[in-house]
């Protein structure tokens, strides 16, 4: 018998164990919530820059239309999203699909933003948001990704014209812009959607 020491059971042993191993778990969710938070800003920032850069595109198209006299215009495929292809008008009745197919109208470009920017993609809103103003009404998943009528093509005319309509770029969980594009003005305006006031602004 022992009576000049404490003795040491098992169950101080397994309470300071207990007790690190939380320490460690809080550590560790920390760190965790830390890169999620990060990978989130990556991909707003990702979303961002394709939205400005596709829409830099399609600014450039409507000088070179007004510039050389004639028509360009995006051509999206028409069962999917991308790649979209950048055509110029070869004999001055617009850009056609099927003098596309002829060589009549000129392919100048084709490009997918997943080549640029990995996870960045035309796509519907991956969640319900309001309408672009000044619309009302709301958007979701059901919402189609490109909105420039049943022939899928914004064209931007020699008189300085386009096709009104709006297509949406997500990565499909953190971030959502829109383009924009007034028919008789050919703006085009980049629209980003903020979750934490829930609205669109213009970027």
């Amino acid at each position: 018998m022992n009576l000049g020491h404490p003795v040491r059971g098992p169950g101080r042993e397994s309470g300071r164990a207990l007790v690190g191993l939380l320490a460690a778990l809080a550590v560790f969710s920390l760190i965790l919530a830390s890169i999620v938070g990060l990978g989130g800003a990556v991909a707003v920032r990702s979303t961002h820059a394709a939205a400005q850069r596709m829409a830099g595109e399609m600014r450039a198209m409507g000088l070179e239309a007004l510039g050389d006299g004639r028509s360009r215009a995006i051509l999206f495929p028409l069962e999917t999203n991308e790649p979209y292809a950048s055509v110029c008008d070869g004999d001055g009745d617009g850009v056609r699909r099927g003098d596309l197919r002829d060589a009549t109208d000129h392919r100048e470009r084709q490009a997918s933003l997943a080549l640029d920017f990995p996870g960045i993609r035309i796509a519907p809103p991956p969640w319900p948001v309001p309408d672009l103003p000044p619309r009302r009404g709301s958007l979701g998943p059901e919402t189609p990704a490109i909105r420039f009528g049943s022939a899928r093509q914004l064209s931007f005319t020699a008189e300085g014209h386009a096709t009104s309509g709006s297509l949406f770029i997500t990565d499909g969980r953190d971030a959502l812009c829109a383009i924009v594009v007034s028919g008789s003005s050919a703006r085009v305006r980049v629209l980003c959607y903020l979750r934490s006031s829930g609205l669109w602004e213009e970027r």
